[in-house]
Formats: C-alpha cells, sequence, structure tokens
C-alpha cells in the first residue's frame, strides 16, 4: 500500500474515532488532502470537489478542513496576499518553501530541523509547542521563464 492511501485511511479512522459522519463527500475531501502534495487552497479542494460531487457547497469544504485541522490531521500554511494552504500528506510541522512567482508550495526534507529546536530550547528556555519555518524563493520552472535567462 502506497503512503498516500494508508495517509488516507488515517484520516477516516481519525474521523471515525471521534465519531464524525464519514459521508462520500467528506472521503472524497480527504483522498484529495491525502493524495495532493502541492498543498491546496480551499477553492482548489472545492474545484476538484465539485466535479463528482456537483451540488456539494463550499461550505462543506470549509466544514471538513476545520474538523480535519482541529484533530491535527491537516497542517494550515499561511501566506499573506493568498488563501491559507492545506497538508493532508504531512500533518506535523514541516519547513515549506514557496515561490513567489507561481505560489506553488513545496516541503523541505531537512532533518536539522530538530537540532535547531533543540538549539532554541537550551537559549531561550521555552516549551516548543509549533515550528514554522518558511523559506521563500523563486522556483526553477519560473528562472527558466526570466527574460534574462532566455537566449
Amino acid at each position: 500500500m502506497n503512503p498516500y492511501e494508508l495517509r488516507f485511511i488515517e484520516m477516516q479512522n481519525t474521523l471515525k474515532k471521534h465519531q464524525y459522519k464519514v459521508t462520500p463527500q467528506r472521503l472524497a475531501i480527504l483522498k484529495i488532502l491525502a493524495y495532493h502534495t502541492d498543498h491546496p487552497k480551499i477553492d482548489d479542494i472545492y474545484d476538484i470537489l465539485r466535479k463528482d460531487f456537483p451540488t456539494t457547497s463550499p461550505a462543506t469544504v470549509y466544514k471538513t478542513v476545520a474538523v480535519l485541522k482541529q484533530l491535527k490531521e491537516v497542517l494550515e500554511i499561511q501566506y499573506s496576499g493568498e488563501g491559507n494552504r492545506y497538508d493532508g500528506v504531512n500533518p506535523l510541522s514541516h519547513p515549506h518553501i514557496h515561490c513567489s512567482q507561481c505560489n506553488k508550495v513545496f516541503d523541505i526534507h531537512c532533518h536539522d530541523v530538530d537540532h535547531l529546536i533543540t538549539q532554541i530550547t537550551n537559549q531561550t528556555g521555552f516549551t516548543i509547542h509549533h515550528v514554522r519555518i518558511d523559506v521563500s524563493g523563486v522556483c526553477p520552472e519560473c528562472n527558466k521563464k526570466k527574460p534574462e535567462n532566455r537566449a
């Protein structure tokens, strides 16, 4: 079984464990969040969902995502000037990189984050509850599109 399918099943089990209804629309939303690594916005989820469920309202998506966020099954990522994005593949705090040109968001796989958290805790005495590391720049695709990079 692939990791996305496992994630989908984990999310279903969490809803059932907390006695939430598992409707076909909710299952579709879970699947979108479990399989999409592009950190979709609510509007993106809704656009995909309404292909199979044309009578579903955006409120269904908002409510389902709010429940999943409350249950810590999705990670909400906020960038100023654009809608919140949601990571259902990896709901734990982890670093992201954001392209300032096309607004795509990617996960950063960095094992030194734990070391950084330990350093911060040792320096400040804080108990860390949440870590957010965001890097912004221009992705390779957008760099290729820049006029100065054209021959």
